[in-house]
């Protein structure tokens, strides 16, 4: 039996209309038009690998989104200071 991926359709916000989100409501991908989200998966609906369920009541869970954008930020401010403290090594050597 073959493994059937699930995307759940839901209302977006900000210049998306709507996002295709995981079995969990993790936003995938924004999408304009339902019908782009359709092509999109076109292949995929057609062989049955994909089945998408319209859940427009909702919206994404941005919860792990969030929490990504804060590893980043993170991330970058602490090559930031590296890079600081490299560079003030280099100006007292010389």
């Amino acid at each position: 039996m073959k493994d059937v991926k699930i995307i759940r359709v839901r209302r977006g916000f900000g210049e998306m209309r709507y996002y295709a989100c995981d079995n969990t409501g993790n936003p995938l991908r924004g999408f304009h038009k339902l019908s782009d989200i359709r092509n999109h998966w076109k292949t995929e609906i057609r062989q049955g690998r994909v089945r998408v369920i319209r859940e427009l009541d909702k919206t994404p869970d941005l919860e792990i989104v969030n929490e990504t954008k804060k590893n980043i930020h993170a991330l970058l401010l602490s090559i930031k200071k590296s890079i600081r403290k490299e560079k003030s090594r280099k100006g007292s050597a010389s």
